[in-house]
């Protein structure tokens, strides 16, 4: 019998719950309606560019290779791991490397353009970023 009253309670402060008054509801106009919409729609643009971007760096023979590395190092259980730091003038700030338990193992940092998908990447001899292709040069 305690166990039905409870129940009964429950369910009763429950649908009263959902018939508040208004009072608490903000209204939303159809100008702030329309610019969350454009809001929304430059969140999924960046998101889509932020993918175009990941991918193009996910194709490279740095990064292919660095791949290889981490999964034979966590016994195939990690990937490579990006991190999109920032968006500074059209430009991506990324980070390259291994996410472990502990901390983010970060080999390369990349700076990537939003529109041109032009890739920098940052050397630690010259103190900068610079072409990916003057990189590969200098590495060879």
């Amino acid at each position: 019998m305690l166990l039905k009253t409870f129940f009964l309670l429950y369910f009763y402060f429950f649908l009263q719950s959902c018939n508040e008054p208004a009072q608490n509801r903000t209204a939303i106009s159809v100008q702030d309606r329309d610019s969350a919409f454009v809001l929304q729609a430059d969140r999924i643009a960046d998101s889509l560019v932020q993918e175009k971007v990941l991918d193009t760096l996910s194709g490279l023979p740095e990064i292919k290779i660095l791949q290889k590395r981490i999964d034979s190092m966590s016994n195939h259980k990690y990937r490579i791991s990006f991190i999109i730091d920032t968006l500074i003038e059209d430009q991506y700030m990324i980070r390259a490397g291994y996410n472990g338990d502990l901390r983010f193992e970060n080999y390369f940092n990349f700076s990537v353009n939003s529109e041109t998908l032009e890739i920098r990447i940052e050397d630690y001899q010259t103190d900068g970023l610079i072409k990916l292709s003057d990189y590969r040069r200098i590495k060879k």
